[in-house]
């Protein structure tokens, strides 16, 4: 970039554009002589550099007599003066000096709030936000120890994102975090704009429905994860965090299982494995059974089911496909709707539509019955992407009875089985504790283990201390 301020400033109008937002200003300093800024409106408030500008003279400024308005990048720190504008930066035009950005950002921030997403009953308030720095803070104030590690990395050609990966030194598995930098130093895409699209990239198998990675707005949560060895990945301008390696059974895991008694968490967890259960089975069992195996339900109820049906015009297959499609536009529209009118309308519409298609003869009684009860125990799930999964899973063992009954189903169930047990979470077994054996993690799986007898770090992610509260050898 040329030394001659004018042309500098022609160069970096016409390289950017000439955009309504850029804002170039002439300032004074205390001997009377102009100095050019530049600056973007809304991500930048210039006022601290210009008030350095006009309480010294043009002789005695330096670099360094900007310092107490915010960190000065100099011309051979910096990429270039587009990434600094965009980051919040001004640029100062000394004459005869190459230019140089000082970081004066006044981009709007939100204040940490309880996360919409992740509703708890006990336990901390406060959630991560979209700057990057703040999420650290809050990891920081929970964790204040010297090994907590912060890795830096750009990724987006365009974008340029802020991807931070934060660790234990001296408890996570280094091969493990150097993994992790290698995965995501491989991504060469023009723009980040939310975690998922990472988790895309750095997931084991990147055909599998089952998601490999967790993600979460808590600290709490979060700074849990990393008492274990994990490594959590924060993507600037984002409020989810995600965390690898997982299971399975980290997914059905909540942070309030651990703040209330263990009976109690214990109660949670097996009330919300039930429920998934629900959910990815009981449609797929009630066409297995009604359709092709009534003879293993007591007689009562066959005959019962059996006249419900009198009058349907489709086959039960189809039947149970209608409703699970019905219960999916009302879920959809339900999440589309305003906050605070989508329970009321969606409960409404809900109740009104299958009220009137059992009036018409669509849909039986019982079929509602049992699609509603799936669609009630999918809302069990901690975790979205784990219960949007299994809504998935659920067509076929939907369509596995369909065509072989209960043979169907059974097959179904064991293919979904097989595909999980084949899975990884780089390189954990995602259906560890279980397979293979972790005695470790079992003692904390569909039962919430008391605190004294959780002394011993998961051994899914290797971590260098087994033990909570080991002391790893200093280098």
């Amino acid at each position: 970039m040329s030394k001659n301020p004018k042309t500098a400033i022609l160069e970096l109008a016409e390289s950017l554009g000439e955009p309504m937002d850029l804002e170039i200003r002439t300032i004074e300093s205390k001997d009377g002589l102009p100095v050019q800024i530049a600056y973007l409106r809304g991500l930048a408030d210039p006022a601290p550099v210009i008030n350095i500008l006009t309480q010294n003279t043009l002789g005695s400024m330096t670099e360094k007599s900007f310092t107490a308005a915010g960190k000065v990048l100099d011309s051979g720190e910096a990429i270039s003066p587009h990434f600094h504008l965009y980051r919040g930066a001004t640029i100062v035009y000394l004459p005869k000096r190459e230019p140089f950005a000082v970081l004066t950002g006044s981009m709007a921030k939100r204040t940490p709030e309880d996360p919409v997403n992740e509703q708890a009953i006990r336990g901390p308030r406060d959630g991560f936000v979209e700057d990057i720095f703040d999420n650290l803070s809050l990891i920081r104030r929970r964790l204040p120890d010297p090994h907590l590690q912060a890795d830096e990395i750009i990724i987006g050609r365009r974008t340029r994102t802020r991807v931070a990966i934060v660790y234990l030194k001296d408890v996570a598995d280094p091969d493990l975090a150097l993994e992790v930098k290698k995965r995501l130093a491989k991504i060469d895409i023009d723009g980040i704009l939310e975690p998922g699209v990472l988790e895309e990239f750095i997931k084991d198998n990147k055909r599998t429905t089952m998601p490999l990675s967790l993600t979460s707005e808590r600290p709490d949560k979060i700074v849990g994860s990393i008492l274990e060895g994990r490594i959590a990945i924060l993507v600037d301008h984002n409020p989810q965090v995600i965390i690898v390696p997982i299971t399975l059974n980290d997914l059905y895991q909540a942070p309030d299982d651990y703040y209330f008694n263990y009976w109690a968490g214990s109660l949670i967890r097996l009330v919300r494995l039930f429920g998934n259960l629900l959910a990815v089975g009981l449609p797929g069992l009630y066409i297995a059974l009604i359709g092709s195996s009534p003879q293993l339900l007591p007689i009562f109820i066959g005959l019962t089911v059996a006249g419900f049906r009198i009058g349907i015009p489709f086959p039960l297959f189809l039947e149970v496909l209608i409703a699970e499609m019905l219960v999916e536009l009302l879920r959809e529209a339900g999440l589309r709707l305003p906050r605070g009118a989508n329970q009321t309308i969606g409960v409404t519409l809900g109740i009104s539509v299958g009220f009137s298609l059992m009036q018409i003869g669509i849909i039986s009684t019982p079929t509602l019955i049992i699609v509603g009860i799936s669609a009630i125990a999918s809302f069990s799930s901690v975790q979205y992407p784990i219960g949007l999964t299994w809504r998935i899973l659920k067509y076929i063992l939907i369509i596995g009875a369909s065509f072989l009954g209960l043979y169907g189903f059974i097959l179904g169930a064991i293919l979904i089985t097989a595909h999980v047990a084949g899975l990884s979470s780089f390189g954990t077994p995602y259906s560890a504790p279980w397979g293979p054996w972790q005695t470790t993690g079992v003692l904390d799986s569909v039962f919430r283990a008391p605190h004294w007898l959780r002394l011993k770090r998961p051994q899914t992610a290797k971590p260098l201390q087994p033990r909570r509260g080991d002391k790893y050898p200093e280098e």
